[in-house]
């Protein structure tokens, strides 16, 4: 491996990333992962196989897996999970249990990819809460403004207890 590739650390023949690298592409990760929960679950998806990509990439993993047990978030996270998989025994459909745990799995790799990133900047925590509001506004314009067109329909269904539709069907807006 040579050593000449810019940002690129060779460490007992890995390939690491350094660590200001980490925080940028965990910032970049992390804004994924906002649009994801208004636009897409696809969006969702990659930025959870890129934070276990990350956390991969990351200097020595395997201590990192032990920072886990020092962090209370990533406990609380970690231990979220292990009610899942417990209550596998108070199921009575394993086959839908099977749906839901699948889903759930990939949260596994949030707890370790945090430990896998220093602090981020304050910039970037800014620029990260900046995306959400914009997310936010976009989202919630785009259901006014449907709810606009059809307002009586709307208003209708809110009666009912059903939602006006967004963009994405797991956000709602009252």
């Amino acid at each position: 491996i040579n050593s000449k590739f810019v940002g690129l650390v060779p460490l007992n023949h890995r390939i690491i990333l350094t660590s200001a690298q980490i925080k940028n592409t965990f910032t970049a990760i992390l804004i994924l992962w906002i649009a994801g929960i208004f636009f897409s679950r696809f969006l969702q998806s990659v930025s959870l196989v890129a934070t276990a990509i990350l956390f991969l990439l990351s200097e020595k993993p395997e201590t990192k897996i032990k920072e886990v047990f020092k962090n209370l978030i990533s406990v609380t996270l970690v231990g979220i999970l292990l009610i899942y998989l417990l209550s596998f025994f108070n199921s009575e459909n394993h086959g839908e249990y099977l749906k839901v745990i699948k889903n759930k799995i990939p949260y596994l790799f949030i707890p370790l990819s945090l430990v896998s990133v220093q602090k981020l900047s304050k910039q970037q925590l800014i620029f990260i809460q900046y995306i959400f509001i914009v997310c936010c506004l976009y989202s919630s314009g785009w259901s006014y403004y449907q709810y606009l067109q059809n307002s009586q329909i709307y208003a209708d269904l809110y009666a009912r207890g059903e939602v006006i539709p967004t963009l994405i069907h797991h956000v709602s807006f009252a």
